[in-house]
């Protein structure tokens, strides 16, 4: 759509996706998205040096192009809620983030892991896989949880696996929380978690893969119980050990 007499886009409800280079309008200043969330091509929102501010959502899961609405300064600004994908975006994108609070936690969307196995995600940008006993194998770079814009995963009690490669590429994940149930964590589950600094291994754990921090290059640091599996394998991998 290439229309110069328009200022203000309102996606409404229902759409899931705007294509690139969609809408090509020099006087457009302003764009809210649906609250259903909505994937935007590199380039969906062009041509317009006007284009000031946009609303994003609280149910955004993380489908926006670095480069949706073309070349922007910082003084481009996104609405939308704290600790929500809003936020993260304007946060790596160098934009101006103007707050509407702190949102409703609520879930998103949810899906089996096999088994008895299923995992919650949240507007917060937080998962929790609950239930009981293994998880589905995964090819590692095809899992739930690659690339995703996850900031924090609680895994409950009764879930006694992390697959191989599972949380690949989640490179704004900070914060994850294990169960006394977990015996095994697979090869290259946390590659390229860039801003994982630290976990806890349960007591439990007996069985770790390889190279399962290869790419977290500011991991450092294992937290367990003096004598477990954990610390034989931080110590043969040269992290601390607390």
């Amino acid at each position: 759509l290439s229309d110069n007499s328009i200022k203000k886009i309102v996606i409404e409800d229902g759409v899931t996706g705007i294509g690139m280079e969609s809408f090509f309008c020099k006087n457009l200043e302003t764009i809210r998205l649906p609250e259903n969330g909505c994937y935007i091509d590199s380039y969906a929102f062009s041509g317009g040096e006007k284009l000031k501010e946009i609303y994003i959502p609280d149910t955004e899961a993380g489908g926006i192009s670095g480069t949706a609405f073309g070349m922007r300064d910082s003084s481009f600004t996104v609405i939308g809620y704290d600790d929500t994908y809003a936020q993260l975006y304007a946060e790596m994108a160098g934009f101006t983030f103007k707050s509407l609070g702190k949102p409703e936690r609520k879930i998103l969307f949810s899906d089996s892991l096999g088994g008895d196995v299923k995992y919650d995600f949240y507007n917060t940008l937080e998962a929790v896989i609950s239930g009981k006993g293994k998880m589905n194998d995964y090819n590692y770079q095809t899992t739930p949880f690659s690339y995703s814009a996850v900031k924090s995963v609680t895994v409950e009690e009764g879930v006694t696996n992390i697959p191989e490669g599972f949380f690949n590429k989640c490179s704004i994940l900070t914060q994850i929380t294990l169960p006394d149930s977990l015996t095994s964590i697979g090869s290259a589950a946390f590659y390229e978690c860039t801003a994982l600094t630290e976990i806890t291994i349960p007591k439990n754990v007996t069985s770790i893969g390889v190279e399962v921090f290869r790419g977290a290059e500011n991991f450092k640091t294992i937290k367990g119980y003096k004598g477990s599996y954990a610390e034989k394998y931080a110590e043969e991998n040269g992290f601390e050990f607390i």
